[in-house]
């Protein structure tokens, strides 16, 4: 009876690590396939939500509501501040690294050449339109002054576009200003994402 009884139990166990082993296989080559035709990234930053995004060419036609991946524009007050108080994240290298070495940011288009921006304290306004959870961040809660664009109207100029992203700490054109469409490096698309997950670190959690 104790035989038959750890017969079923080891005949569970097996298909169950037989069922894991193919699961994790096709997962794994699903992965590989996605990242062999537009790679996948991981976010892990308070932008958007936490997870897998895939990464395609850059955009032919830049259009509002683009999310694309990008350089920053480091020659700026703002950026020097981030990259001081270590803000911003770091990258070793590679084909999608930034100047300074600087991981690229995940953002979305929400201003083209000819339209304009809105920045007050309360938050933007792009062509008229009001950016969900866009208020400026004025001081760390650590107590810093936080380089921000001045208040006032942007008129977006040839060849730059202005970006912006939702989450909680976002740190988008309304700090560091309009980016050069040049420095766009690519496309994104989520892929399996946490939704919500932009809202997870409450504000005060950083210095």
């Amino acid at each position: 009876m104790a035989a038959r009884k750890w017969k079923h139990i080891i005949g569970a166990v097996a298909t169950v690590a037989m069922w894991t082993v193919i699961t994790v296989g096709v997962l794994t080559m699903a992965v590989a396939s996605l990242s062999a035709a537009d790679r996948l990234s991981l976010n892990t930053t308070t932008c958007f939500p936490v997870g897998f995004y895939q990464r395609g060419n850059t955009p032919v036609s830049l259009k509002d509501g683009d999310m694309v991946y990008l350089c920053p524009p480091i020659h700026n007050a703002s950026m020097g501040q981030a990259i001081r108080r270590r803000w911003i994240s770091h990258t070793s290298g590679g084909p999608w690294a930034c100047p300074g070495h600087l991981t690229p940011f995940l953002k979305k288009v929400v201003a083209l050449p000819g339209q304009t921006v809105l920045v007050k304290s309360d938050g933007e306004w792009a062509d008229g339109e009001k950016l969900p959870n866009s208020q400026m961040m004025i001081t760390s809660p650590g107590g810093r002054q936080v380089i921000h664009m001045p208040y006032g109207s942007y008129h977006i100029k040839s060849g730059t576009f202005w970006d912006y992203a939702p989450g909680n700490y976002a740190y988008d054109s309304r700090y560091y200003g309009p980016v050069p469409i040049g420095n766009i490096i690519g496309s994104a698309k989520p892929w399996l994402v946490i939704p919500g997950s932009q809202y997870w670190l409450q504000k005060g959690n950083q210095e």
